[in-house]
């Protein structure tokens, strides 16, 4: 949302922010995402392996908490996920590490018991700058020259992923 609004504020839309979150918030109430959706590749293991030794997880989206929890209801995944911050519920967006801190609370875990998977350079610098441990993945648009800086180790995809321990 803001990287659009800043670039329609360059192009002298005024109230570049107010209108991107006005219009994305009618997408996300009206377009049916959950017929359109992939998930990440290894994300339902990993989510289910995660909840299965006891642990706790997290999503820090870009997009609304509603939008996602809905997504996550619509592949039955709603009982993997016990946090879910989004524009909605934290008004700074990554790479803050605004949000990161958000669901860290929430889940009552502290940034270095915690790791924070991401698929952009905003996801690793919001947890970088949480001080949480970051592994880039490599399934969204982030390039490995972009992530790497920002990682502790860069994937292939979730699927890569083994809990130990």
């Amino acid at each position: 949302e803001v990287q659009v609004a800043e670039h329609l504020g360059r192009l002298g839309v005024s109230r570049p922010l107010g209108l991107v979150r006005e219009v994305f918030g009618k997408v996300d109430r009206e377009f049916p995402f959950e017929k359109h959706m992939k998930p990440a590749p290894g994300a339902e293991g990993l989510l289910a392996a995660v909840k299965g030794a006891g642990g706790r997880t997290g999503i820090v989206t870009g997009d609304s908490a509603a939008a996602t929890r809905r997504n996550l209801a619509a592949l039955g995944w709603e009982a993997w996920v016990d946090v879910v911050v989004g524009t909605d519920t934290c008004p700074t967006p990554k790479p803050s590490p605004e949000p990161v801190l958000q669901a860290l609370d929430l889940l009552g875990l502290p940034p270095e018991r915690a790791v924070m998977f991401g698929d952009s350079p905003a996801d690793l610098a919001a947890a970088r700058g949480a001080g949480c441990p970051a592994i880039g993945v490599l399934t969204g648009l982030g390039r490995p020259e972009e992530l790497l800086p920002l990682a502790d180790a860069l994937v292939p995809d979730l699927s890569a992923i083994r809990l130990s321990e």
